[in-house]
């Protein structure tokens, strides 16, 4: 439930990092499974 608070709370520089870093990581995971050159 802590991404809620960061949500509902006022959203620091290191929360959007975090989130960031997360969603690069997810991103490149789905990328070695789901390469986007297939996606077409």
């Amino acid at each position: 439930m802590v991404a809620l608070g960061a949500v509902g709370g006022t959203i620091r520089k290191t929360d959007i990092d975090a989130t960031t870093t997360r969603l690069k990581a997810g991103t490149k995971w789905l990328n070695r499974i789901n390469p986007p050159w297939r996606e077409k």
